[in-house]
């Protein structure tokens, strides 16, 4: 099966898995925001931020590495286990010992108890490591993505009954160890056990070079997911502010995280295995970019005109201002997984050094436009400011990743084209609806500016997108050759 091929059903499997996880949570947030308080919500974003840290650090870079190894694995995988077994033991402790500073730090005495439910679940996630290195390796996506819809289903059902028995905050993290465990069940019973391999491993010391420097970019990597907006947030602005915004993030950021570790779990693997056919590689980079920016733009600039009216009749006013955050977020959505499109290529090519600068570049941007904007303590501006550096920061440093890939200027420059248009129809739609739609809940002022956006879109993109609309519509109808 080609490159392409493979990273299309490898897609495919995961937009499922993406669209049913996305689905649960989605009805889990609709009922846990009339059953929990804001307070809940402001405790459980300062979790979210330490969090966001530590999940960096999970397996120690070690399943990264793996995908990377995915057409070598059976030598790969023990020595892989070995590094993750070492970082997922050892971080618990880290984050069991620094809970209770951390929750004093922030005056709020429930993170610390929610922080050592967290590090409990921790080492848990060990269990199910090897099968899904397995399945990433023999193109077995359909597999991890089942039990992806599982975890997903089982999480969010336990949140909602734990938020209805009283717990508040406390229902985010409860169910996370019976979800890793479901998982390892799940996987076990559909991949089997292992074939034993005839060549030897690898041993553990050729994984440590690089493993550091895949872990010093998950670090960074951190910094853009959660740590810096949650942490920052929490000492320099309201409580409020911070509820108000977590739960737009949380409504918006799933989504990006998701898809973003769909495409990383299949292009990793994907792109790894033509590693050593520079040209083939980077034409696939450049056509995959082109298609991903073509289908998400005009996907999440719609969904983002709609959030508000869905938002206020949901919640009925509760979480208006939320609504705002979400608008801006979902608008920078497309560059961020334009970026992590292009840091997978990055990291298939053994490029752990570039991608640990890219990364941390991004994540120290993002938390001086987080600082900059908490200071006014006003939603709006928070909220602008970090959607505005996540767009254009996510678009430049893709482009970045893909000249430090090796893509001449020539190839690249081409992309520029579907944001820009985007970019226009977007200003277009604004200025003919009436401006400020993220904060406008009127149906018919939503269906206005979609209207006008997507006609705009289309007209621009008949003139200027045709390659585009061709390569797509290629894409979308091909099918696995016999």
């Amino acid at each position: 099966m080609s490159i392409r091929h493979s990273a299309l059903k490898g897609a495919s499997y995961a937009s499922v898995a993406v669209v049913a996880s996305r689905g649960m949570s989605f009805v889990s947030q609709l009922i846990i925001g009339w059953l929990l308080a804001k307070d809940d919500f402001a405790i459980y974003a300062l979790a979210v931020g330490v969090m966001s840290f530590t999940n960096a650090m999970v397996h120690g870079g070690a399943n990264i590495l793996m995908f990377q190894g995915a057409d070598r694995i059976d030598r790969v995988l023990p020595a892989g286990m070995k590094l993750a077994t070492i970082f997922d033991i050892g971080i618990p402790i880290i984050i069991a010992s620094l809970a209770w500073p951390i929750a004093q730090g922030y005056d709020t005495p429930e993170l610390a108890t929610i922080l050592w439910i967290i590090a409990a679940s921790f080492p848990l996630r060990l269990l199910g490591l090897p099968y899904r290195m397995r399945a990433a390796a023999e193109g077995r996506f359909g597999d991890v993505s089942f039990s992806d819809i599982c975890q997903s289903l089982i999480q969010q059902t336990l949140l909602i009954v734990f938020a209805l028995c009283g717990f508040g905050a406390f229902s985010f993290v409860l169910g996370l160890p019976i979800v890793n465990i479901i998982d390892w069940l799940i996987l076990r019973k559909r991949l089997g056990p292992a074939v034993p391999s005839v060549d030897p491993p690898d041993p553990l010391k050729t994984l440590l070079k690089p493993a550091g420097m895949v872990l010093i970019t998950s670090l960074g990597i951190a910094l853009a997911v959660g740590t810096s907006e949650n942490l920052i947030l929490g000492k320099l602005a309201s409580p409020m502010i911070l509820a108000y915004y977590f739960f737009g993030f949380r409504l918006t950021s799933a989504i990006s995280q998701v898809f973003g570790g769909s495409i990383r779990s299949v292009l990793i693997p994907s792109f790894a295995k033509i590693k050593n056919e520079p040209q083939r590689m980077q034409t696939a980079a450049i056509k995959a970019s082109q298609t991903l920016f073509f289908l998400t733009i005009p996907l999440f600039y719609t969904l983002a005109f709609m959030v508000g009216p869905i938002m206020h009749f949901l919640w009925q006013g509760n979480w208006d201002n939320s609504a705002i955050v979400a608008f801006a977020l979902i608008l920078a959505v497309p560059n961020r997984l334009g970026l992590f499109l292009n840091r997978s290529f990055l990291e298939a090519n053994g490029r752990w050094g570039t991608t640990a600068v890219l990364v941390w570049v991004d994540g120290l941007l993002l938390a001086t436009a987080v600082i900059l904007s908490a200071t006014s303590n006003d939603l709006t501006t928070i909220a602008f400011s970090i959607a505005g550096y996540r767009a254009m920061g996510g678009l430049i440093l893709s482009i970045i990743a893909l000249k430090l890939g090796g893509v001449g200027f020539a190839k690249i420059m081409p992309l520029l084209k579907v944001p820009v248009i985007g970019y226009l129809s977007l200003a277009v739609s604004w200025y003919f609806s009436g401006g400020e739609p993220q904060s406008n809940i009127q149906v018919t002022n939503a269906l206005l500016s979609i209207g006008i956006f997507l006609g705009c879109y289309l007209l621009l993109g008949t003139c200027f997108l045709k390659t585009q609309f061709k390569q797509t519509r290629s894409a979308l109808s091909l099918r696995k050759k016999k």
